[in-house]
């Protein structure tokens, strides 16, 4: 993410990180990493726990193995 890297600022950043997520959802709900990248703005950014928990969840049921959803869910 742009902001994890500091290339733009976390409040610039967020929105749009999570409106993506949510349309790459839209598009395709079995993409882990599109769950991956909402949990992370929801856990990170808006602290919504119960969303966050709902979405990394989500994507470790889709992808078991996925490194960056298990690393934040821990």
């Amino acid at each position: 993410m742009r902001a994890v890297a500091s290339l733009i600022v976390p409040h610039t950043a967020m929105p749009e990180a999570k409106e993506f997520a949510l349309k790459a959802i839209a598009l395709d709900e079995t993409v882990a990493n599109a769950h991956t990248a909402l949990a992370f703005v929801l856990h990170y950014c808006e602290w919504d726990w119960s969303g966050a928990e709902r979405a990394y969840r989500s994507a470790l049921e889709l992808n078991p193995g996925a490194a960056w959803g298990r690393i934040n869910f821990a």
